[in-house]
């Protein structure tokens, strides 16, 4: 039976083996890279509630990562003006600071990654694994999770 998960898992675990050498030298660590990369794609802040769906990780750790970012000082929450129960997230003139250092990391990664395949074959290849996103998030959340996946 081939496995997708399988190939997932492995794809991730290579992803992140490929992010070690760049992220040492920008100062953070791998589990630091979504919440990082999520908010520089964005452009604006998010709930935490918002990161923990686009992230597809649990409130708990969520909390902790961006807790975590803020004593490194490239978050800052403040409350949410709509709805004061939330705190919205944003990155700090530090974390726009690494915006490209971050950007060429990961592209770097992608390159190797997707090394050899044509133009239509990396369109079809992100679509694919895009479809295979919204499957999971519509089975996790009861509806596609749109927001501003990288």
């Amino acid at each position: 039976m081939k496995s997708a998960g399988y190939r997932f898992a492995v794809m991730h675990r290579l992803n992140m083996a490929l992010h070690a050498e760049g992220i040492e030298e920008i100062g953070i660590r791998p589990s630091q890279i979504p919440f990082l990369a999520v908010l520089m794609k964005c452009g604006h802040a998010l709930t935490q509630e918002e990161l923990s769906e686009v992230l597809v990780l649990d409130k708990a750790a969520v909390a902790r990562g961006v807790l975590r970012l803020e004593k490194d000082g490239y978050l800052f929450r403040e409350s949410n003006p709509d709805d004061r129960r939330q705190k919205l997230v944003s990155l700090t003139d530090k974390g726009l600071g690494i915006r490209q250092n971050l950007l060429s990391v990961l592209q770097n990664s992608t390159n190797t990654l997707t090394e050899g395949f044509s133009q239509e074959e990396l369109e079809q290849f992100l679509s694919l694994m895009d479809k295979a996103i919204a499957n999971g998030r519509s089975h996790k959340y009861g509806r596609c999770v749109n927001g501003c996946d990288i």
